[in-house]
């Protein structure tokens, strides 16, 4: 699933045999990227906000080294990195305790995704790359690690 759209989600009684959306309900947001202030960021820690008190944002996961964040969180860095490198990173995040957010675009399991005439170089490399690897890396992932809604992580 894509959080930087806002999703939004039951928060009271939502079990997994009451699936239905009542009137009350929170968004959940990946706004804000933790490369860009340079502070690890997991799912239990909730940047300072300007936005409206029910919404929930939960930055990527990032593993600080040597000075700098790096994203581990899926997308194109799921795809750009080795498996290996990606499996090392989210392992250091659960071995200090910490959940990790991860996603994908569903377009990024496309190993047939057609061209942009228009789009450059740069783009076409941040689209593209590896896009042919990335069903074979995500089976791994779902072998190696546990996954789980942030409904259950959070306990809401």
């Amino acid at each position: 699933m894509d959080l930087r759209r806002c999703r939004q989600i039951n928060k009271p009684n939502l079990s997994p045999t009451n699936k239905r959306l009542p009137a009350e309900t929170s968004d959940f947001s990946k706004s804000q990227s933790p490369t860009d202030n340079l502070q690890q960021a997991t799912c239990d820690q909730h940047p300072k906000s300007s936005a409206p008190s029910n919404l929930i944002e939960f930055p990527l996961s990032t593993v600080r080294f040597g000075g700098f964040n790096i994203p581990c969180a899926g997308g194109g860095y799921f795809r750009l990195f080795p498996y290996m490198l990606t499996r090392k990173l989210l392992d250091s995040l659960n071995n200090i305790g910490k959940p990790f957010i991860f996603y994908l675009h569903p377009w990024e399991l496309n190993k047939n995704l057609p061209e942009v005439k228009s789009a450059n170089f740069l783009e076409q490399f941040r689209t593209r790359i590896n896009l042919q690897k990335t069903e074979e890396k995500l089976k791994k992932l779902f072998q190696d690690f546990e996954f789980s809604s942030l409904l259950e992580i959070l306990d809401l």
